[in-house]
């Protein structure tokens, strides 16, 4: 989400999350209304679950790592048209 979109205390902290990312040359795609967490590094690597990747995990969270250059292309293609 884009850092607007989160609650007002938790704003910042993911702008300068969001710039430190970018800062080391990581592409972030925001998007509007998106509850699903995920990562894909390299084209191919894919870490998917319930962690939102720019937030403090919680004891129930998970992820999963498939390597799959597929289904990195899949999952973006599906969120990001």
């Amino acid at each position: 989400l884009d850092p607007e979109g989160y609650p007002e205390e938790k704003i910042e902290d993911t702008r300068l999350l969001v710039r430190l990312l970018r800062d080391n040359a990581i592409n972030v795609h925001l998007k509007e209304h998106m509850h699903e967490h995920f990562a894909i590094i390299d084209d191919e690597i894919v870490w998917y679950g319930s962690m939102n990747l720019l937030s403090r995990a919680k004891a129930d969270d998970n992820l999963m790592r498939v390597k799959n250059k597929e289904a990195a292309i899949e999952l973006f293609e599906i969120t990001f048209g």
